[in-house]
């Protein structure tokens, strides 16, 4: 079974620990979309849902902690964007747990079109703001010149 969203290099942002909260974030979209393939009821695909919904919410928390600890001029734009996007998942599950709409195949282009569009827009501007030390451990960047 194929994926819906396929990791590539241009998605990387060049820090080891948000790249693999990245292609996380991936895999968790490509779960929903193989449980749908296989026809498992709504009720997995609620499961694989709100496990999306909370790893996004630890992956943004984490990439906020990297932009309060930088000189990230786009902070603010970035947050927001983030809150709008779980608003949005959040909106979603709400809407799924009433029985107001299934997870269906828009569901799930929809949240593939965030996802890559997320990190090839927004989080690529952090890309100069983050270096990795030896022991891949994330160092703010306080000023470029």
């Amino acid at each position: 079974m194929s994926d819906l969203i396929r990791w590539e290099k241009k998605f990387k942002v060049g820090n080891s620990r948000i790249d693999s909260q990245h292609r996380k974030l991936f895999h968790l979209v490509n779960e929903l979309y193989k449980a749908m393939q296989r026809g498992e009821a709504q009720e997995r695909l609620d499961v694989i849902l709100d496990e999306l919904a909370r790893y996004t919410d630890y992956h943004f928390r984490d990439e906020e902690g990297i932009f309060n600890a930088t000189a990230y001029p786009e902070k603010e734009n970035h947050c927001a964007f983030h809150r709008e996007l779980i608003e949005k998942v959040q909106d979603l599950q709400k809407r799924r747990a009433s029985g107001e709409i299934l997870i269906t195949v828009e569901t799930l282009e929809f949240l593939k079109d965030w996802v890559s569009r997320h990190i090839m827009k927004t989080d690529q501007g952090l890309r100069p703001y983050i270096q990795i030390d030896d022991a891949g451990d994330t160092e703010a960047v306080e000023s470029r010149d």
